[in-house]
């Protein structure tokens, strides 16, 4: 599939994840980046606004999550964004497992993945990935990123997070970048499986508290939390909320 001609010069870039009640932007013809689960967005915004659909997800989560699996089955991106090294034959489990047969591959390494995080957070990229070393499996991945820094499989924020962090890369001209259901809290997603841990929120909210406003102020929200809680505007014009897969 090729690509038209106005999406890599997209003025607005909306990133979704999968909270509940998500509030999408009505835009005309925006970019959509959707986390995980969270390509279920991508039709019902598709014929809403004519969105080009970019599923983003991480390669772990991809090649065990079968909840995730079928909603990017579903979804029928225009792309995919794997993240992670995780699955080796990315093109075969691409059209094997998923059915995607026009979809555009891309890739992201684990070390892409933590560099936008450094980008942003300082030095403080660390403390974000050590949030949780009470874990002792933690504790020993840890270690052994300090004696070979080229690991960084969980140097991570949220799957929503590293989305916007390389839509900020891809789409440096956007005059905007939307978060709709990234809401850094934990809970369950609005397709009815798994939940965002509260430690993954907790790592998000050290994110944010890391990486200074004057830097982002490209970044608006329709999410309340993250507009208090990520000192992120707000994003003030009409908004929709899908209805829920069936």
């Amino acid at each position: 599939m090729s690509l038209p001609d106005w999406v890599d010069s997209a003025a607005r870039v909306v990133v979704a994840g999968a909270k509940p009640g998500v509030r999408l932007p009505l835009l005309e013809r925006p970019v959509l980046l959707t986390a995980n689960g969270a390509a279920l967005l991508g039709p019902p915004y598709r014929a809403r606004c004519g969105a080009w659909v970019i599923s983003v997800v991480d390669s772990g989560v991809l090649a065990k999550d079968t909840a995730v699996q079928q909603a990017i089955r579903t979804a029928q991106p225009d792309e995919l964004l794997i993240v992670g090294e995780v699955i080796a034959e990315r093109e075969a489990f691409m059209r094997e497992t998923l059915g995607l047969e026009r979809t555009v591959l891309r890739t992201l390494a684990y070390r892409e993945r933590f560099e936008f995080l450094r980008e942003a957070a300082g030095r403080r990229a660390w403390l974000i990935a050590a949030h949780d070393l009470k874990s002792p499996k933690r504790l020993l991945e840890s270690l052994r990123l300090i004696a070979t820094p080229e690991r960084m499989a969980f140097v991570t924020a949220s799957t929503g997070m590293n989305a916007v962090f390389y839509a900020r890369r891809r789409f440096a001209a956007a005059q905007e970048i939307i978060t709709a259901g990234i809401g850094l809290q934990p809970g369950g997603h609005f397709y009815g499986v798994g939940r965002m841990s509260s430690s993954r929120a907790r790592a998000d909210r050290l994110l944010m508290q890391a990486w200074p406003p004057e830097q982002r102020p490209w970044l608006k929200t329709t999410d309340p939390v993250m507009q208090s809680l990520g000192r992120v505007p707000a994003w003030t014009g009409e908004c929709f909320t899908p209805a829920p897969p069936a």
